[in-house]
């Protein structure tokens, strides 16, 4: 490491410890700060939810504390043109509603979001099924859809692509896949809606809104078990929890749609769902515990005030 990187990072570790108050989006999240921040890491308070008192040193002896972002309801209002087109229009004619399977991956054209972990669990779940029920694997109705950010101009969105295309024709999954760029709100709300499964394979995200938005929509979710995900999907109740491994992923997926399907089990999971994002990430849930973060916080003592006036213009003046 340079040694100039050692005084910027204490620096930047002294202004920030002197916050009254720090908030990170997830438990995750807290862990990396502290990581990444070993003075204020090496706080004698280790709980999250605990009071803070300024002690008139330039760190501030506390946690950061955990506030969960939440979804915006806007982005669920449908257009007035929502009903012009219909699902198995959007799904290239691959399904039938209410009766195909559709699994769905709903992330950026990006290496990092492990997109290659869902095709492989779906050809699993394929070649497992076929192996339970006797059927062809082309007999089973299921679909699965890579839908997310693709842009024209971002060199790894374009070559991703390609190489999720060469991935399902090396499984033998290609007619059984739908891949959709850049899809518009409208669709994004068809596409969840008609959605039994959402496949969320990125690893240690630091929250991921994107299963929480598929809660809200009644989708269970499968998810990795690291990072944010760890906090919004509760494990057997609203979804699964799982390690990156394509055959146990199909195993899941085999369990919850073909094994030994309950329709009552599937509407208690989606109902699950739908209450712990109503219970925990919603605005009035966020604004709530933010008024509460923001009235705990203790006034700055003088030395604090005063060294921190000195640090800003500083570092203005850097």
């Amino acid at each position: 490491m340079r040694i100039y990187r050692f005084f910027l990072d204490t620096f930047e570790e002294l202004t920030t410890g002197m916050a009254q108050t720090i908030v990170v989006n997830s438990g995750f999240t807290q862990q990396v700060f502290l990581d990444n921040f070993p003075i204020i890491g090496a706080s004698k308070s280790k709980k999250s939810d605990e009071v803070v008192k300024q002690d008139g040193l330039l760190i501030a002896s506390h946690m950061p504390r955990i506030l969960y972002p939440p979804i915006n309801l806007k982005v669920f209002e449908k257009s007035e043109n929502y009903s012009s087109q219909k699902i198995e229009d959007l799904l290239e004619g691959k399904i039938t509603p209410g009766k195909t399977h559709v699994l769905t991956s709903l992330n950026r054209y990006e290496r990092k979001k492990n997109i290659p972990l869902a095709l492989k669990a779906f050809a699993n779940f394929l070649e497992r099924t076929s192996q339970k029920t006797g059927k062809a694997e082309s007999e089973i109705d299921a679909t699965l859809v890579v839908a997310g950010g693709w842009d024209p101009r971002v060199e790894e969105n374009v070559g991703h692509e390609k190489e999720l295309r060469q991935l399902a024709k090396e499984l033998g999954i290609t007619a059984k896949m739908v891949f959709l760029k850049s899809i518009s709100n409208d669709q994004r709300l068809m596409l969840l809606e008609n959605t039994n499964v959402l496949l969320y394979t990125p690893e240690n995200e630091h929250f991921g809104i994107v299963p929480v938005e598929a809660m809200h929509m009644g989708c269970i979710v499968m998810a990795c078990n690291s990072g944010g995900p760890l906090e919004s999907v509760a494990n057997g109740e609203t979804g699964f929890l799982n390690p990156p491994k394509p055959d146990l992923w199909g195993e899941k997926i085999f369990g919850l749609l073909e094994a030994s399907p309950d329709p009552e089990r599937v509407k208690k999971m989606q109902a699950a769902a739908k209450k712990r994002v109503k219970d925990n990430f919603v605005m009035d849930v966020f604004a709530s515990n933010l008024d509460k973060y923001v009235q705990e916080m203790q006034p700055l003592s003088g030395f604090n005030y005063m060294a921190g006036t000195i640090l800003f213009f500083m570092s203005v003046a850097w």
